[in-house]
């Protein structure tokens, strides 16, 4: 009952919030105030609606490099798919595919650190699997330690780095480069 009470509670501020936050976001367009999350948005919904603006900035910007992308947002995630495809957006932003050599992403899931402001593994995950799934390379030789200590850690995070998609990446084995001791 406890449980259904705050439901319901939720479930009637909602509307609410949703007022106050549209009128906030009124009130900062007015008054020509926009804040970090605004200028996504605003960016997103221009090339989202606008054949002519994703044709003049999938002109002007031929390729696209998004370094620790494992804290990409959604958002800054479908913006670099809408720049880099040579599709028309319908529906899902995440079917769309970048054209051939549009989208470079380098990343390594295990250093997602920006959860709090919307990046997300299952975004890195979709991505990785579904835009992306023709050309993704890895890299696994670590030059900061020597090889014994390599062994350790890699048994270790073999063990404790299971795969759970969109969760959780699984170890990636690394190596020392050739020669090292």
């Amino acid at each position: 009952a406890r449980a259904s009470l705050r439901a319901n509670a939720l479930l009637g501020l909602l509307p609410h919030v949703e007022r106050f936050v549209a009128g906030f976001a009124t009130e900062r367009k007015r008054a020509g105030r926009a804040d970090f999350d605004d200028l996504l948005f605003w960016a997103r919904d221009l090339l989202r609606d606008s054949r002519p603006a994703r044709q003049y900035f999938r002109q002007r910007f031929r390729a696209v490099l998004i370094d620790e992308f494992q804290d990409t947002d959604p958002v800054q995630a479908e913006l670099a798919l809408l720049l880099t495809s040579d599709e028309q957006p319908v529906g899902d932003w995440r079917t769309l595919r970048p054209g051939p050599g549009r989208l470079t992403v380098v990343g390594d899931p295990k250093q997602s650190i920006y959860r709090f402001r919307r990046a997300d593994i299952a975004v890195y995950d979709q991505v990785k699997t579904r835009s992306l799934h023709a050309g993704g390379e890895q890299i696994s030789t670590n030059f900061r330690s020597n090889p014994a200590l390599l062994a350790g850690l890699n048994a270790a995070f073999d063990q404790i780095l299971q795969v759970e998609p969109g969760v959780q990446p699984g170890n990636v084995t690394l190596e020392a480069p050739s020669g090292a001791s």
